[in-house]
């Protein structure tokens, strides 16, 4: 009876962890480029415990839950608000949970360790993460951002299938967007080349062989739009990460935002 009483004990404990750890799958590309400004979120009252789950609108069906919920006021030589809401994708797929071990990662754990620092009378490392969420045809997107007390600013960005938390295909990320996918390399292309010809503003003429070499690796990086890291933003549009090369040297990565 013991050893019985033992085992379920320790099957329900590997059920509560499935959802918080999870490993990546091969494919899993994460993102965390900034696309829009901080809006600082009041700080409050007692909120929830750790570890308490809060399940949102019955539109995403459960798929988007928040497993941390906290806010309040450090007061230490200085009086610091801090808010902290971070979700997971409750979905099936190595993609999803791929997304849940990058959340944990670069947002959750470190909400945890401001939360040990004020126990201990120290100032929080992290003073806000929040998202955001939303469902466009089948895709589900989740939206992060952490404000550090220092001013640094975190973004991460997941899209997934609303069903099964499948990475989305080429064709669901344009249906959701209302792009034409036969149209998307080319749209890519005028994108990439008007973002390239800013760079090289007045300093470089399109004759000119840094101008023109930089370009064409820009774009050669283009080949495989389905490769490239993309997501949907707050206003349903395509948003795809690039690599751009910069005619006096070096390569950012950019963001295009496809009308």
């Amino acid at each position: 009876m013991k050893r019985l009483v033992l085992l379920l004990g320790l099957l329900l404990l590997l059920t509560g962890c499935d959802l918080r750890n999870r490993r990546a799958s091969e494919d899993f590309i994460p993102t965390g480029n900034q696309a829009a400004a901080h809006t600082p979120v009041p700080a409050g009252t007692d909120a929830a415990p750790i570890g308490t789950v809060h399940t949102l609108p019955a539109q995403w069906d459960g798929a988007v839950k928040t497993v941390m919920t906290e806010r309040g006021t450090f007061r230490g030589a200085e009086e610091i608000p801090y808010s902290y809401q971070i979700p997971f994708l409750d979905l099936p797929d190595a993609y999803a949970m791929g997304c849940n071990q990058e959340i944990n990662a670069r947002f959750e754990a470190a909400a945890h360790e401001s939360l040990d620092r004020m126990e201990h009378g120290q100032p929080p490392i992290v003073q806000e993460v929040r998202f955001t969420a939303d469902l466009r045809d089948t895709i589900l997107s989740l939206r992060l951002h952490r404000l550090d007390a220092d001013g640094t600013e975190t973004w991460g960005f997941y899209c997934v299938d609303s069903k099964t938390g499948a990475k989305p295909t080429l064709s669901a990320f344009c249906q959701a967007a209302g792009v034409e996918e036969a149209e998307l390399p080319q749209c890519l292309r005028d994108a990439a080349t008007a973002l390239t010809r800013d760079i090289a503003g007045d300093q470089y003429g399109e004759d000119d062989t840094e101008y023109t070499t930089a370009l064409t690796l820009t774009l050669s990086g283009l080949a495989k739009p389905a490769e490239l890291p993309m997501h949907l933003t707050e206003d349903g549009r395509l948003s795809v990460i690039v690599s751009v090369y910069h005619p006096g040297g070096g390569t950012t990565s950019e963001e295009l935002i496809l009308p």
